[in-house]
């Protein structure tokens, strides 16, 4: 599924919570439209594992990495001892303001594995942010 960096987050049913955020898509990628690559500042991964580690809208499917090969499975990332699955969930991470990022748990593995290179307000959030099992959407 493809929506455009930065723009506004429309998935799913009506939440009151949208009144109270603007939320923006970051890292929703498709092989049919290119995305940026580069390098992300050191500790980036860590904080992007520990966002992974308490998604949202949590889905009975999953959705698969569609730059690997068709032989992969549903994704597994791994960072310092622990492993957990992605593609079948969201993150939430919260901006300026009454800002909050849309993403998919698939995110980390598309910076790591592809060089995909999120928009820099995006990079300075999750850097800035504070992690909770309450990061709920």
């Amino acid at each position: 599924m493809f929506f455009e960096d930065l723009s506004p987050y429309r998935y799913g049913s009506f939440s009151w919570r949208s009144l109270l955020w603007r939320e923006l898509n970051v890292g929703w990628l498709d092989s049919a439209y290119q995305f940026a690559q580069g390098s992300v500042p050191h500790g980036f991964l860590d904080r992007m594992f520990e966002h992974c580690l308490h998604p949202v809208r949590q889905m009975k499917g999953f959705h698969i990495c569609q730059f690997c090969s068709p032989i992969l499975e549903h994704p597994k990332i791994c960072r310092n001892g622990r492993e957990i699955w992605v593609g079948s969930a969201e993150i939430r991470v919260r901006g300026r303001g009454r800002v909050r990022y849309a993403a998919p748990t698939l995110i980390y593995h598309y910076i790591e594995a592809h060089q995909y290179l999120p928009p820099e307000e995006f990079i300075e959030a999750v850097l800035a942010s504070r992690i909770s099992k309450f990061n709920t959407d």
